[in-house]
C-alpha cells in the first residue's frame, strides 16, 4: 500500500499528491495541521473516531467527505468517508487507474465501519507467517502520530492496555507466530480464574475433608433419618426416650459434673492469686527504725544496709511473682469464661431432654423427633452439596492440570518460533545496518522470554560502545528508533503484499539535530532500493542542512502557515 493522494470536496482542504518515493509536509510553525493530517489519513483508512473530529468546526459538518487514492500492488483503491454520518458513511472503489471520485456514484461498497474493514482487508491480502491480517491492527506502526513515537513497540492506544493487546501484534510483524504470543496470555488468565475458583471451592468444601469422608457423612446421616422416620410414621418413642435417659445420665449430667468441679478450681486459684497480690513479705526499713527509737536502741548501720538488701532483693521477688500470678489469672478467668458459656448450653440441653422424658404428650415428643428428622435432611443436604462442589472441584483441579501441560507446550513452542527468528530472520540485521546510518552506533535488537517466560523485544544504540545508557530515553530519539523499528519492517516484508509507506511525524524537530544527515541518508537509501514510500512532516527552520534543506522543498507537497492551516481556522 503507499498513499497517491487526498482531496475533500471542501474547498478549505487543498488536495495533496504523493511522490512515490519521498513526501514532505512542511509549515512555518507548529499547530497548523502537520499531525492533523496524519490523523485524516488514518480516519481515512477506517480508524472509528480520530480526535480532530472533536475540534469545533467539524462537530455539526454533515456533508464534509474526504477521498483518499491508494495503491496496492497494480491497481487502486479510493476510500471515501463522510464526517458524522449516522450509518453507511464510508464507500470504497476500485480501479485499475488513478481516478476522481467526486462525483462517483457507483462504489464497490458502501456502509459501515466493520463490514468496510472485511472489504479492505480482502483487497489488500495482507499475511505474515502465514496467517491473513487485519490491517489496522499494524497500520500505526507506519503511521506515527507524535502520540505514536514515544515507545518503540507499544503504541499510545495500548499505554492502559495489558501485554496481550500489543505483543502478539509486534511478534507478528517480526514473522513470529503472535497467536502463541496471545494463547500462552490467556492460558495464563483462565489458570488464575482456575486458582480463585479452587480456593473458594477448598474453602466451602473444607480443606482436610475427603471424597470418603463426605460420603461417610451422607450415609450415617441417611441411616440415622432412616430410623428416626421409622419411629416417627409408627410414634415408637421407646427407643428414642431410652436413648435419651442414656444421654441425660452418661452424658450430660457427667459435662456438668466435671466443669463444676473445673469452675470450682477456677475460682480458688483466682483468689489465692487476689489474696497473695495483697499480702506484705517484708516490714518496710522505716517502721524498723522507729522500733528501735522506741527501745532506745542504736540500728548499727551494718545490719540496716544488709537488711535493706534483703528487702530490695524480696520486692523485686514479689514484683516478679505478682506478674506471674496476675498472668495465670487472666488465662484462668478466659478459662472460666469458656466453662460459663459450656455450663450454660449443657443446662439448657439438661432442660430440654428432662422435657421429653417427662412429658406426657405424645404429640410433643412426636413434633421432637419430626424437628430432628428436618435437621438431619438438612445436614445431609448440606453435605450433599459438599460432595457436588467436591466433584466440581477435582474438575478444576483436573482442567487446570491440562491448561499447566498446554501452557508448558505454548512456551516451547514460541522458545522454539524465537530460535527460528535468531537464526532465520533479516531484521536484526537491517536494524544494524540503518543503525549505522543514522547514529553511526552500532544497534542492539533482541527478543526472549524474560523469567516469565513473556517475550520481551528490546531495541538499543550504543554509546561510545556502552550500550547501558539514558540516550534513549529523550523523545525526539525514540522518534527515530521507532522509524528505525519500521524501516526493518518494511524492508524485510517487502516481497510480501504488506504495507510500502512510512510517515515520520517531525523526526527533524527538537534538541538531537546531530542526527538530521544520517537520517535523510537513511531515507533516500529505504526509497531507492526497497520502493518503500516516505511521508515527513516537519518545521522548516527545524532542518539545519542546507541540503536536507533543498531536498524537502524539492519533494514538498503542501507547505502550512498562519495562514494557509491543514483545515483552514480550527
Amino acid at each position: 500500500m503507499k498513499f497517491i493522494k487526498i482531496y475533500s470536496n471542501d474547498s478549505e482542504f487543498k488536495n495533496i499528491y504523493f511522490n512515490d518515493s519521498i513526501s514532505f509536509i512542511l509549515s512555518d510553525g507548529h499547530s497548523v495541521g502537520k499531525t492533523k493530517l496524519l490523523e485524516l489519513l488514518d480516519f481515512c483508512l477506517l480508524k472509528d473516531k480520530p480526535s480532530f473530529l472533536k475540534l469545533e468546526k467539524f462537530k455539526n459538518k454533515k456533508e464534509l467527505e474526504f477521498y483518499l487514492e491508494i495503491q496496492i500492488r497494480d491497481f487502486y483503491v479510493t476510500i471515501k468517508r463522510v464526517l458524522n454520518a449516522s450509518r453507511n458513511g464510508i464507500s470504497i472503489k476500485k480501479s485499475t487507474s488513478s481516478i476522481e471520485c467526486l462525483n462517483e456514484v457507483n462504489f464497490d461498497f458502501t456502509g459501515g465501519q466493520e463490514n468496510a474493514l472485511t472489504f479492505l482487508n480482502q483487497l489488500l491480502e495482507y499475511q505474515l507467517v502465514g496467517r491473513p491480517l487485519n490491517f489496522r491492527h499494524y497500520l500505526n506502526y507506519f503511521l506515527r502520530t507524535q502520540d505514536d513515537q514515544s515507545d518503540i513497540f507499544r503504541l499510545n492506544k495500548y499505554n492502559r492496555s495489558k501485554d496481550i493487546d500489543f505483543k502478539p501484534i509486534v511478534a507478528t510483524l517480526l514473522n513470529i507466530d503472535g497467536n502463541f504470543i496471545k494463547e500462552k496470555y490467556l492460558l495464563e488468565a483462565d489458570i488464575l480464574k482456575l486458582d480463585k475458583e479452587i480456593s473458594v471451592l477448598e474453602f466451602e468444601v473444607g480443606a482436610n475433608k475427603t471424597r470418603d469422608f463426605i460420603e461417610g457423612e451422607i450415609e450415617l446421616l441417611s441411616k440415622i433419618r432412616d430410623e428416626k422416620e421409622k419411629r416417627f410414621q409408627t410414634f415408637d418413642f421407646y427407643l428414642e426416650e431410652n436413648n435419651l435417659s442414656k444421654e441425660l445420665v452418661l452424658d450430660v449430667e457427667t459435662k456438668i459434673s466435671k466443669l463444676n468441679k473445673q469452675r470450682n478450681s477456677l475460682n480458688r486459684e483466682i483468689a489465692y492469686i487476689n489474696q497473695a497480690s495483697e499480702d506484705k513479705l517484708l516490714i518496710e526499713m522505716n517502721e524498723i527504725d522507729e522500733l528501735f527509737k522506741e527501745i532506745d536502741l542504736v540500728f548499727p548501720n551494718s545490719i540496716k544496709n544488709e537488711y535493706a538488701k534483703v528487702v530490695e532483693f524480696n520486692k523485686n521477688l514479689s514484683t516478679e511473682r505478682i506478674e506471674i500470678l496476675q498472668d495465670n489469672k487472666k488465662s484462668f478467668i478466659s478459662e472460666l469464661d469458656e466453662i460459663e458459656n459450656s455450663l450454660f448450653l449443657l443446662n439448657n440441653q439438661r432442660v430440654e431432654l428432662l422435657s421429653v422424658l417427662t412429658d406426657s404428650n405424645t404429640m410433643s415428643k412426636f413434633k421432637k423427633i419430626e424437628k430432628e428428622i428436618i435437621e438431619i435432611e438438612t445436614n445431609i443436604n448440606r453435605e450433599k452439596d459438599k460432595l457436588e462442589k467436591y466433584e466440581l472441584l477435582e474438575s478444576k483441579i483436573f482442567l487446570k492440570s491440562t491448561k499447566n501441560s498446554e501452557l508448558d507446550n505454548i512456551v516451547k513452542r514460541i522458545e522454539k518460533t524465537i530460535e527460528f527468528f535468531r537464526n532465520n530472520n533479516n531484521i536484526k540485521h537491517i536494524i544494524e545496518q540503518y543503525a549505522r546510518i543514522i547514529f553511526n552506533e552500532e544497534a542492539l535488537f533482541s527478543v526472549g522470554l524474560n523469567s516469565h517466560k513473556n517475550i520481551e523485544f528490546n531495541l538499543k544504540i550504543s554509546n561510545n560502545n556502552n550500550f547501558n545508557n539514558q540516550r534513549d530515553d529523550g523523545h525526539t530519539f525514540r522518534k527515530l528508533l521507532s522509524f528505525l523499528f519500521s524501516i526493518a519492517i518494511l524492508i524485510n516484508n517487502k516481497e510480501d503484499n504488506f504495507f510500502r509507506f512510512a510517515v515520520l511525524d517531525s523526526p527533524f524537530d527538537g534538541d538531537r539535530n546531530e542526527y538530521q544527515i544520517g537520517l535523510s541518508n537513511a531515507i533516500k537509501k529505504l526509497t531507492a532500493e526497497h520502493n518503500a514510500q516516505v511521508v515527513i512532516t516537519s518545521v522548516f527552520d527545524e532542518i539545519k542542512d542546507k541540503n536536507i534543506s533543498d531536498d524537502a522543498k524539492k519533494n514538498e507537497v503542501r507547505f502550512l502557515d498562519e495562514n494557509d492551516k491543514l483545515f483552514g481556522d480550527f
